[in-house]
């Protein structure tokens, strides 16, 4: 069975692709970005997993019925 992926120019688009695995992908990135916005991506995923962690531990040491009071 065909896929889009059949139908792009592999002189244009590499792709990685394993013996044994149906899935393909191209390995180029269509969009290149700079440094400062991979910092920042990096920056924002760092405080978005310690707020993360803060909410866990909130609902770790809640009592039992505190999700139901949340309606959850």
């Amino acid at each position: 069975m065909k896929s889009y992926i059949d139908e792009l120019d592999r002189n244009i688009f590499n792709f990685v692709e394993y013996e044994g695995y149906d899935d393909r992908y191209p390995s180029l990135s269509m969009q290149a970005f700079s440094s400062d916005f991979y910092d920042e991506i990096r920056h924002a995923s760092r405080r978005l997993f310690q707020i993360f962690c803060k909410a866990a531990k909130v609902f770790q040491m809640a009592p039992d019925d505190f999700a139901r009071n949340m309606d959850m």
